[in-house]
């Protein structure tokens, strides 16, 4: 029996061996840099998305930086140090951390997630009173001032929703604490989209290689030889976890980085991913660029790399500096064997079972205690690295915010000091919310193996018209020209707008929009949704001028609608649309009534809007065979028609609109009136409709025509110039055959069933633009037979 208890104990410690062999193996690349920079070499680094989680959220990633027999605390610990290091350390402010397309895309999803459950987070803060919370709160201090238990404090106040005021001191778990971070990585550009990488002391226009989008094939093509080698290479990684979706973003991710390098390769610079995804490295640790050199060898480390770094953390024994983490792994193993090799180091980590406990007998038979000194070292590393980048415990930010309540005199002013620190963490919460988008705001090539969109790329789609008290002249500018980048490209934007509209809801509207005009529609909904949020629990305590409208979050919930809309899946998440619609119809009617005006909440714009929800019903019906459900109200096409020329009419008589706004509805609404008649004709084969399509083209069209045709408005998109051209050639008032030869060349060059893949954006796009292409190709044949 004592036997057996000996050997455990044996393999426990030879457990730590292996550990210690592994982690001096994933150090070695650091030597590898370091050589190559001694030399005049410049690495530059890009982030996988994992490690911007990991400073993020360090407990969900802590395994990244697990050693020995560590607890979880203790990775956190590390986990959190090694990010801080990483965005805060590794490079000078001039230098940030790089994004290599498609992983902005992925930071994109995961910003815009945190920012929804931080936002659910915050809300239920509010959802109590403020005073309530003070008062449930105040016994607990009390009581700990006598007992001074700061456990039974903590314990206490574990499901109390104070938890979020302490977010306010940079600290903590949880969404809030999350955005907090993300903010302070997006505010001090620590992060920066590959492409917008300029160094100024470089004689290149830009320091490393971009793709361009209108020349250079032979680089295109490359790139796209690239994607497709990776693709195989993770096709034959036996990696359970890895999903497919992985795999492509992974697999376009690592051709960038290879077709950067090979450009980069006589200039003495290299471009380094870091990254924690195993996956990852084993792939592209079996490419083998040099017959010895892996890819991985080269251009990917692990992030436990940098804990070699000498001023990562200088370890010390008795108070003296004895070196860096990989010169106290040497002395561990000079113990055993002087100048041990990495193929043994290799051989060490690969051993289990009986060999294991034989190679720690030889160690403990060679220094008794070096084992025990292993982990007793290693825990004052780990104290020394907690030190040194501040990570608080739970216990310190309560403390912390004892101390601070302790220092008032009476519950009002704690109350006041607590509205503080959460307003604090608001606006944090607005900037983030903001800046997260700056990813989407880059026109790169990321859909490889598309081919890369031509200058005169149309826009996915137009955005809707919003009315606010504030910021009018931007807003007409940014819904005429789709252009963004007076407000997304200028990071003060946000707090000028909130000069003039202190509760951030004008900014947040704004913001969402520019998103929307470059299609980020989930980034749209994020905003809106934060911003629907401040009408309810910020705006209504901003003082307007007489005669305006309260904000009542009614065009938060027009936007909501719109961007929701255009992020649809499947017609069964249209039904939510339509709420919101009704929404924004009550909010409307009770902001009016605020300042006098008996209103229902009509607007002309919001019933197109419920035009465009019942066209999206109809096309995910006809092309995606969808089946609506009854009971939805979701009127046929002929009477989505009707409600059409009923609302261009109004628009007609209407002369309260300013122009762009009229303009811009007829744009909306001629598009789904003559795509209806389209469908309704070629598709659903509907018959006597002979009057409508003389009538209805014979007034419209030349007003569709025109509106088109504007020079100072921006009206044509991926959508309404095909529908517009197909229109043309089967609707058009002129009958001349030049006429309608061109616009069946129009069709063609736009539907190109290459090209047209850069307009999709709904689930039933190809199948809607493939129709569209084949009425008028079969109508010209049958003409031309």
């Amino acid at each position: 029996m004592r036997g057996k208890l000996k050997d455990n104990s044996g393999q426990n410690e030879f457990q730590d061996i292996k550990r210690a062999a592994e982690l001096r193996l994933r150090l070695e690349p650091w030597r590898f840099d370091k050589e190559f920079t001694d030399q005049g070499g410049r690495i530059y680094y890009a982030v996988d998305t994992n490690i911007v989680k990991m400073f993020t959220n360090p407990i969900s990633l802590k395994n990244y930086a697990r050693f020995l027999t560590d607890d979880d605390r203790t990775c956190e610990i590390l986990a959190w140090a090694l990010s801080r290091f990483i965005f805060f350390r590794l490079t000078d402010s001039s230098l940030p951390l790089l994004i290599i397309p498609p992983h902005h895309k992925e930071l994109e999803r995961v910003f815009n997630a945190i920012a929804h459950v931080a936002l659910a987070d915050k809300g239920k803060f509010y959802s109590e009173n403020l005073n309530s919370i003070v008062s449930k709160i105040k016994p607990h201090f009390d009581k700990y001032k006598r007992t001074k238990n700061m456990e039974a404090l903590i314990s206490s106040l574990e499901n109390d929703t104070i938890a979020l005021a302490l977010f306010a001191y940079g600290g903590g778990n949880g969404p809030t604490a999350e955005m907090t971070r993300i903010t302070d990585l997006l505010e001090k550009g620590r992060l920066l989209h590959i492409d917008h990488y300029y160094e100024s002391s470089s004689e290149k226009p830009w320091t490393l290689p971009v793709l361009p989008v209108n020349n250079n094939q032979n680089g295109y093509e490359t790139l796209c030889n690239y994607v497709k080698s990776w693709t195989e290479r993770f096709g034959k990684t036996k990696e359970q976890k890895i999903t497919p979706d992985n795999a492509s973003n992974d697999a376009k991710v690592l051709a960038h980085l290879e077709w950067i390098n090979r450009d980069l390769g006589g200039d003495k610079k290299r471009l380094v991913l870091i990254s924690g995804d195993q996956a990852l490295h084993k792939t592209a640790g079996e490419y083998k660029i040099d017959g010895e050199q892996t890819f991985a060898d080269l251009y990917i480390r692990d992030p436990r790399v940098f804990m070699a770094t000498p001023d990562f953390i200088l370890y010390k024994r008795e108070g003296k500096i004895v070196g860096d983490l990989i010169g106290w792994l040497d002395t561990f193993f000079a113990n055993y064997q002087p100048g041990i090799s990495n193929k043994r180091l290799h051989e060490i980590s690969k051993l289990g079972g009986v060999e294991g406990n034989k190679l720690a007998k030889e160690f403990l038979k060679k220094s008794p205690d070096c084992i025990s000194k292993l982990r007793e070292d290693w825990q004052k590393h780990v104290y020394l690295t907690a030190m040194e980048y501040g990570f608080k415990s739970t216990e310190d930010q309560f403390k912390d915010f004892l101390e601070h309540i302790e220092a008032k005199d009476d519950v009002d002013e704690v109350k006041r000091e607590i509205n503080s620190m959460i307003s604090e963490v608001v606006i944090n919460l607005w900037k983030s919310a903001s800046y997260t988008g700056l990813w989407s705001m880059v026109e790169e090539l990321n859909d490889l193996p598309n081919k890369p969109k031509s200058a005169d790329q149309l826009p996915l789609r137009g955005i809707p018209v919003l009315r606010l008290p504030i910021v009018n002249n931007i807003l007409e500018k940014l819904t005429s020209t789709l252009q963004t980048e007076e407000i997304i490209g200028n990071k003060t934007s946000f707090e000028q707008i909130t000069c003039e509209e202190q509760s951030g809801y004008a900014a947040f509207l704004l913001h969402a929009l520019a998103f929307g005009a470059k299609c980020r529609w989930k980034v749209s909904v994020t905003l809106s949704t934060l911003a629907l949020h401040i009408a309810k629990h910020e705006a209504p305590n901003d003082k307007l001028s007489k005669g305006v409208e309260p904000i009542t979050g009614n065009e938060a919930w027009y936007l909501l609608a719109w961007a929701t809309r255009h992020t649809a899946k499947t017609a069964s998440e249209l039904s939510a649309v339509k709420q919101y619609m009704k929404k924004a119809i009550s909010c409307k009617a009770k902001a009016l009534k605020a300042i006098g005006i008996d209103s229902d909440g009509y607007d002309i714009r919001y019933e197109s809007e419920f035009v465009a929800i019942h066209m999206t019903y109809h096309l995910f019906r006809i092309f995606k065979g969808e089946t609506i459900p009854d009971g939805l109200e979701i009127p046929p096409l002929s009477q989505c028609q009707s409600r059409i020329v009923e609302l261009l009419e109004e628009l007609e008589l209407e002369n309260l609109e300013k122009e762009y706004i009229r303009v811009m509805l007829k744009k909306q609404l001629l598009t789904y009136l003559f795509s209806i008649l389209l469908l309704r004709q070629f598709k659903e084969d509907e018959t006597g409709m002979e009057r409508e399509i003389q009538d209805i083209p014979t007034k419209w069209f030349p007003e569709f025509e025109i509106i088109m045709g504007s020079k100072e408005l921006r009206t044509q998109t991926c959508l309404t110039k095909p529908i517009y051209d197909v229109a043309c050639y089967f609707y058009g008032t002129a009958k001349k055959k030049q006429q309608k030869h061109d616009c069946a060349e129009d069709v063609n060059k736009i539907l190109n069933k290459d090209k047209v893949k850069s307009c999709y954006l709904m689930p039933y796009d190809e199948e809607f633009y493939g129709f569209l292409r084949d009425i008028v190709n079969d109508y010209c044949k049958r003409c031309n037979s």
